[in-house]
């Protein structure tokens, strides 16, 4: 009997308690989808740090993947959120808001995740602050609909048109070799980060690609959790800088 009271009460909440939260969770933050997101960094030229649950849970005191906990790397994630560079946007997953279009196990993750961290999230979050969506680089594997992915596929290239590409990755990540993802840079130079716990080496990484930047390169990065720093740290230098996440694998 108390079982299927138990059962009772977690599906009132699924209904109607956590639709109800997160609706008014998002009349006090905001978060733009992604062709918004794709259009604006198109429209502005911006630098990019993206966030999911591994930077939050980073924040809160946790660790995940190829980075272990790093007090001073959980304090920069957590200032980042907050900040306010004219040259510079922060995303946030678009999930957290909306799981309509998300398949299967990534559907329940985020419903999950928002109904588990939302109160951490409250706490770190900056109110009406205008974040965008960190799954600019998630397009294709977890959606239901595909239909818009070609949409996405245009904008993200349309981004590196033309220009001169260094790309700051994880020693294992090889971005873009195989397929046609930059095709249509201008040309292409690489710098090569360890593959794990790389913000150990923060200030060396730091340094190397300012030392081999040109104001007019466009830096992408594919480096976990560092990345979302380091296109910060980037965009103050008035390079634009853009955490690419794991784009090369939902390229693939």
């Amino acid at each position: 009997m108390k079982n299927i009271i138990l059962r009772i009460k977690n599906h009132i909440n699924d209904r109607i308690k956590f639709p109800l939260i997160r609706l008014l969770f998002f009349q006090k933050y905001i978060i733009k989808d992604t062709p918004t997101t794709l259009q604006f960094i198109n429209e502005t030229r911006c630098s990019v740090s993206r966030y999911g649950d591994g930077e939050f849970d980073m924040i809160i005191g946790g660790c995940r993947g190829f980075q272990s906990y790093n007090k001073k790397l959980a304090i920069r994630l957590k200032d980042i959120l907050q900040s306010d560079l004219p040259n510079h946007i922060v995303c946030l997953p678009y999930t957290l808001k909306c799981t309509a279009n998300q398949r299967g196990y990534a559907h329940y993750f985020w419903k999950d995740y928002f109904q588990t961290h939302y109160k951490d999230l409250q706490s770190i979050l900056k109110p009406r602050k205008v974040y965008y969506d960190s799954l600019i680089t998630r397009f294709y594997m977890d959606l239901e609909d595909k239909s818009i992915c070609p949409q996405i596929i245009s904008q993200l290239k349309n981004i590196w048109r033309n220009r001169n590409i260094l790309l700051v990755e994880g020693a294992l990540t090889s971005s873009g070799i195989g397929n046609d993802l930059y095709n249509n840079a201008k040309s292409l130079r690489r710098i090569i980060c360890p593959p794990e716990n790389a913000f150990e080496k923060y200030d060396k990484i730091l340094k190397t690609v300012k030392d081999n930047a040109q104001k007019n390169d466009l830096i992408l990065i594919s480096l976990g959790m560092t990345a979302t720093v380091l296109a910060y740290d980037l965009a103050k230098e008035s390079y634009q800088a853009i955490d690419l996440g794991h784009l090369d694998v939902e390229y693939e």
